[in-house]
C-alpha cells in the first residue's frame, strides 16, 4: 500500500511539471533592413507555459508588441497542440546581432543571428518582405542666416507602407516650414511597382556658424496576414472559405511598424554681411512693392478721407522678417496707419509672406503736397547684391473744404484705428 502510494505521489509530480519534448524560436527573416520590424515567435508543447524573460531582447531591440498564441490542430483523430508568444521587434542599430536561447520546462531554443542592413536593403532569406528607405537633400549647404533653404525629403516605398508626414527633431536653431502636399512619383524597382513620396519644406537657419539641419523621422507600418494568429475560421472552414464568408479584409492582418530617419547633414550658415550696416536683413529671391487706393483714382479734399493700403511681397522669407513700413509725416495732411497684417503661404516651391499696411490720409489744408516714396531695402540671395523695392513719390493737389464744412483739427471725433501721425 506505501508502495503504491509512493508511486502515485511521484506521478503526480512529474504529470504537475511536465517537461516540454520541444521549444523553438523562429523569425519570419533574418536579415532586416534598419528601420523595419520582423517576427519573432517562441513556442512550445507545454500547456499554459511561463513566460520567458524577453526583456535580454531590449539591449539591442526595441519590442514593439508582444501577444500569447495557441494552435490545437487534429490529424488522424490525434490531437496536437502547441503555445507561445509572438514579438514584433525592431532593431535599434546596423550590425549583426543574436537572440539568445529561451528555456521553457528544461527544452531551449536554439539561438538566431539577425543581421541588419542598410535601411531599403533586401532580405536574403526568400520572404520577400517589401523595402523602405528615406533619403534628404537640400538646396543650399551654404545659406546666409536666415536664408530660405530648401529641403526635400524623400520617402521610397516598395509596398503597402502607410503612416503620417515626417516629423523632425526639434531645433532653435531652425524654423521648419512644410511647402505643402507631397508629390507621389510612381516607379518600378527590379519589375516591381514601387514609389516615392517627396516632401518639400523651407529651412530657415538662425544663427551663422556650422549647424546640422534637424533630422526628419517617419514612423508608420505595413500589413501582412499573420497565419500564425488564433483564427478559428480558417481553422474550421480552411482560408477560401473564411475568404469567402469574410471577405479580402485586413481583420487578421499583423502590423509590422516602420521606422526612417535621414542621415544627419551640416551645413556652414554665413553671418549677415558687414555692409548690412545694423539694417534690417531681408535675405530675399524677390521683393515687390504695391499699392491700392480707395477711391481707386483719389481726389484729395480737406476734410476727406483717402484710403491707401501697401503690400510688401517678398519670396523666401518668414512674415515675421518682413520689415515694417514707415510712413513720413507731412504738413497739412494728418495720417492714421492701422496695424499691419501679414500672410504666409508656399508658392513655386517656396514660402512667399506678404504684409499689408492701411493708411488713412485726411488733408487740413489746401495746395500741393508730396507723399514721399515707399521704400524696402532688401539682399538678393540670388545676386549676392543690396536692392532697394519702392514705390514712387507722389504730388497730390488738396481741394479747399465745401463752404461750411468742419475743419478735421475743428472736430472731437475719433480717430480710425491705428496711431495718428501729426
Amino acid at each position: 500500500m506505501k508502495r503504491f502510494l509512493s508511486l502515485l505521489l511521484v506521478s503526480l509530480l512529474f504529470s504537475g511539471a511536465a517537461r516540454a519534448d520541444f521549444t523553438q524560436a523562429t523569425v519570419n527573416r533574418s536579415t532586416v533592413p534598419f528601420g523595419q520590424s520582423f517576427m519573432l515567435t517562441v513556442e512550445t508543447d507545454v500547456s499554459n507555459p511561463q513566460k520567458p524573460d524577453f526583456g535580454v531582447l531590449e539591449k539591442d531591440f526595441n519590442i514593439y508588441s508582444q501577444g500569447y498564441v495557441s494552435n490545437v490542430s487534429f490529424i488522424n483523430g490525434q490531437q496536437t497542440s502547441t503555445s507561445g508568444w509572438q514579438l514584433i521587434l525592431m532593431p535599434k542599430q546596423k550590425g549583426s546581432f543574436t537572440i539568445p536561447a529561451f528555456d521553457i520546462n528544461g527544452a531551449s531554443s536554439q539561438p538566431i543571428t539577425i543581421n541588419v542592413t542598410e535601411s531599403g536593403g533586401t532580405a536574403d532569406d526568400g520572404n520577400a518582405a517589401p523595402t523602405y528607405r528615406m533619403s534628404a537633400r537640400i538646396s543650399n549647404n551654404a545659406p546666409y542666416v536666415q536664408q530660405e533653404v530648401i529641403y526635400k525629403v524623400s520617402l521610397f516605398d516598395g509596398g503597402g507602407l502607410q503612416g503620417s508626414e515626417p516629423t523632425f527633431t526639434t531645433s532653435r536653431d531652425w524654423v521648419i516650414r512644410s511647402l505643402g502636399e507631397p508629390e507621389v512619383r510612381p516607379m518600378v524597382v527590379n519589375g516591381k511597382k514601387s514609389r516615392e513620396i517627396v516632401f518639400s519644406y523651407a529651412l530657415f537657419p538662425q544663427r551663422s556658424g556650422r549647424l546640422e539641419i534637424p533630422q526628419a523621422h517617419f514612423e508608420g507600418f505595413y500589413l501582412t496576414k499573420n497565419k500564425r494568429s488564433i483564427d478559428p475560421f480558417e481553422r474550421l472552414f480552411g482560408d477560401d472559405i473564411r475568404s469567402a464568408l469574410l471577405g479580402d479584409t485586413d481583420f487578421f492582418a499583423a502590423r509590422n511598424p516602420v521606422r526612417l530617419s535621414t542621415e544627419p547633414v551640416s551645413v556652414e550658415v554665413k553671418p549677415i554681411p558687414a555692409q548690412n550696416n545694423g539694417h534690417w536683413w531681408l535675405p530675399a529671391k524677390d521683393v515687390v512693392l504695391a499699392q491700392q487706393w480707395e477711391p481707386q483714382n483719389p481726389k484729395f479734399k480737406v476734410g476727406e478721407a483717402v484710403n491707401r493700403t501697401v503690400y510688401i511681397k517678398a519670396d523666401g522669407v518668414l512674415d515675421n522678417q518682413l520689415p515694417d513700413l514707415k510712413f513720413s509725416a507731412i504738413k497739412g495732411l494728418k495720417q492714421y496707419p492701422e496695424k499691419p497684417e501679414s500672410e504666409m503661404k508656399a508658392e513655386n516651391g517656396s514660402v512667399v509672406s506678404i504684409a499689408k499696411i492701411s493708411n488713412v490720409y485726411i488733408p487740413t489744408a489746401a495746395g500741393k503736397m508730396t507723399i514721399p516714396a515707399a521704400e524696402v531695402d532688401w539682399f538678393n540671395v540670388n545676386s549676392g547684391k543690396y536692392e532697394k523695392a519702392s514705390l514712387p513719390a507722389m504730388e497730390i493737389e488738396v481741394e479747399p473744404s465745401a463752404p461750411g464744412q468742419i475743419m478735421p483739427s475743428e472736430t472731437p471725433a475719433a480717430a480710425p484705428d491705428g496711431n495718428e501721425i501729426k
